[in-house]
């Protein structure tokens, strides 16, 4: 049995303008995975 994980985090800000208008914004996102792997017997069946 195999076991694998990640786990990630992501930031950004982003500012700029158009024509008296503001964009700007910030954001961040967390994300995660988790596998397992399970080996069988070649004669399982």
């Amino acid at each position: 049995m195999s076991l694998n994980g990640d786990i990630n985090y992501n930031y950004f800000s982003r500012k700029g303008t158009y024509e008296l208008t503001s964009f700007d914004f910030n954001a961040d996102r967390w994300s995660a995975k988790m596998t397992t792997k399970f080996n069988l017997p070649a004669n399982f069946a």
